[in-house]
């Protein structure tokens, strides 16, 4: 594949993960349902955790040819290593996104 291709899908992802961010604030100052009823804090919190979840993915599509080109000493890292990002990323974040749930929206 080359160069350019990876530098544009780079821009594509990095935009995408603007959006995601965008989005994620907009609803963050105008919470609907359930969000509605949680403290301002948790809900900042939860709109990042859905931010980290849609954007999990990242690391394992991410061509790192042009970073290296950049930066000459940075590692390619291998697939194990984005592969355990990503299960990072969504791990941590579903876990938080589960406990706010638990904390702030229990039945009354």
């Amino acid at each position: 594949m080359p160069l350019g291709v990876g530098v544009a899908w780079d821009i594509l992802l990095a935009a995408w993960g603007a959006v995601m961010a965008f989005a994620c604030v907009a609803s963050g100052m105008n919470p609907q349902g359930d969000m509605a009823r949680l403290p301002a804090v948790a809900c900042a919190v939860s709109y990042v955790c859905v931010w980290l979840v849609m954007g999990c993915p990242i690391p394992l599509l991410v061509d790192t040819r042009p970073i290296e080109k950049l930066f000459p000493l940075f590692e390619r890292p291998s697939l194990k290593q984005r592969v355990i990002a990503a299960a990072s990323m969504a791990g941590v974040a579903f876990a938080v996104l589960t406990l706010i749930g638990i904390l702030f929206l229990r039945e009354s």
